[in-house]
Order: structure tokens, then C-alpha cells, then sequence
């Protein structure tokens, strides 16, 4: 059975949790860290805190017991905890993609994990067709790659972005367009909202020549991202339509399905892919 290590104990975090200890998965939940002491993270150290490890310090999962580590944080936790996680003889799933934007973060993962002989996991997350990005591009014919996503304004608000470019929330009454640049643009002003632009452009042409727009639609229910890829190989227009996740509008509920998915085949021989 898989020893499952949890870095995040935000609400993706307690989804997971919450599924492996309810069995519905064939996995073992053995320790959890987060940074922050969230109400979630209390519960489950009064529920299960005789039988899971937990702490506040992230770093201690480099001395658990465990298989693999899911790392359901933020891209900063991937940028300061996956190559330690690695070294220490971890396997690591990775939700926060956007935190392996940067090429140094990317390479120096990939380099200590080849040295500590571990697999990393990016799952597909939100999105579809990766594969069939990857694929597209194995010899570098892709030319244009176009991520549109749009999303509730409750989904947007809040991040970085509206900083400098603010938003009259209460006045508006159709779509807008709130962004319109590159992945590595995207992922500065909405770290908690573009993971699948980040996996797009991990999965195809680079986070500088990947194109997205952010949509906020005052009427919208679902999240709706639009891939569309060109190339040697043809086009491809992939569309889903993805419901929030109750405890969190920023995050589909397909996010949180997908970190599962991966925990639930991590030890299958035969996989059909992330």
C-alpha cells in the first residue's frame, strides 16, 4: 500500500486527506505539513493525529516514512521543498506546476531526481490533451498555443494582478478580458489561479511563447478553459466546462480528482498516463 506524505493542508489538501482515510483509495496517509495551522489541519490532528504525523515544519517530511509526497501548497512550497523532498528519497506529486515555471527550478528538480533515482508526477490537473501536446512537439513542430480561461469573478479576486490593475467587481454586468499575455505574465499575477497554463506550457512550447487570456464572466457557473494548438501535426481545440469545488471557487473540482487519480496509481503497473 502507498505511504502517502501530504505538503498543503489547505482544502485540496483535506480532500485528499479526507478520501484516504475514508479508504477510498489504497493508499496510507502517514504524515502532513503545512506552514499555517488552518482549521482543517487542527481538525485532522484531533481525528487522526494519534495515527498521522503532523507539524508545520515541511521539511520534516524529508524524514517520513513514505513513498511519495503530494504537494497540494503553492508554487513558492515546489520552489523551496520538492528538490529536499527528492534528495531525501521521495517520489513527489506535484499540483502547484506554476512553481516549476522557471527553468533553473525545473532542471535542478530533474537533475536531483535522476540523481536520487525518484519520479516526479505533474498531473494533468484542470486540463486535457497534454499528452497530446507533448506528443505534437516531440520535434519541436508546434507554432502557436493559445490557453483562454474564464472564470467567476469569486474565482478572481484577490490576486496579485488587480494590484496595479484594479477591477470594479460590483459594476460588472458582462465578460471582460482582465489579462492577456504569456504563461510566465499569467503566473505572477494569479499564482493560485493559472496551474494549467503552467502545465500547457510545460507539456508544449514554453511558458514565454504560450499565449493565455483570463476571462471573468459575472454570469458564468463553471470554469471554462480553451486550448488551442497549431502545428505540424495539425490543430487541436479542446474545451472543458468545470464546476468549482464547494470549499474553494478558485479550484475545479477536477483539480482535486486528479491529485487523487494519481495517488490511486501510483503503484499500478500498467498507467494510462497523467
Amino acid at each position: 500500500m502507498t505511504r502517502v506524505g501530504l505538503l498543503g493542508c489547505g482544502n485540496m489538501g483535506m480532500f485528499v486527506a479526507e478520501a484516504i482515510l475514508q479508504g477510498e483509495v489504497e493508499a496510507e496517509l502517514v504524515a502532513a505539513a503545512d506552514v499555517a495551522e488552518t482549521e482543517a489541519m487542527r481538525e485532522l490532528a484531533a481525528t487522526h493525529g494519534a495515527d498521522v504525523q503532523i507539524s508545520r515544519d515541511p521539511s520534516e517530511l524529508r524524514a517520513a516514512d513514505v513513498d511519495v509526497v503530494l504537494e497540494v501548497a503553492h508554487p513558492s512550497a515546489v520552489e523551496e521543498h520538492a528538490v529536499p523532498l527528492v534528495e531525501s528519497g521521495k517520489d513527489l506529486i506535484i499540483m502547484s506546476i506554476g512553481g516549476l515555471i522557471e527553468e533553473s527550478t525545473f532542471t535542478g528538480l530533474e537533475k536531483a531526481a535522476i540523481r536520487a533515482d525518484r519520479r516526479v508526477i505533474l498531473p494533468a490537473g484542470s486540463i486535457t490533451a497534454l499528452r497530446t501536446v507533448q506528443a505534437a512537439n516531440v520535434l519541436g513542430g508546434v507554432s502557436r498555443v493559445q490557453l483562454t480561461t474564464t472564470k467567476a469573478p469569486r474565482s478572481l479576486k484577490g490576486a496579485p494582478h488587480f494590484v496595479d490593475n484594479p477591477v470594479d467587481w460590483a459594476a460588472l454586468t458582462e465578460p471582460v478580458c482582465v489579462f492577456s499575455g504569456n504563461v510566465r505574465e499569467a503566473i505572477k499575477g494569479f499564482p493560485q489561479n493559472v496551474n494549467v497554463a503552467a502545465a500547457v506550457a510545460l507539456a508544449g512550447i514554453g511558458s514565454s511563447e504560450t499565449a493565455v487570456e483570463i476571462h471573468a464572466d459575472p454570469e458564468i457557473s463553471r470554469t471554462r478553459h480553451v486550448l488551442h494548438v497549431e502545428g505540424e501535426f495539425g490543430e487541436l481545440q479542446a474545451e472543458l466546462n468545470l464546476l468549482p469545488r464547494p470549499d474553494n471557487p478558485r479550484s475545479a473540482y477536477l483539480a482535486a480528482l486528479s491529485a487523487l487519480s494519481a495517488i490511486d496509481k501510483y503503484e499500478r503497473p500498467i498507467q494510462m498516463g497523467y
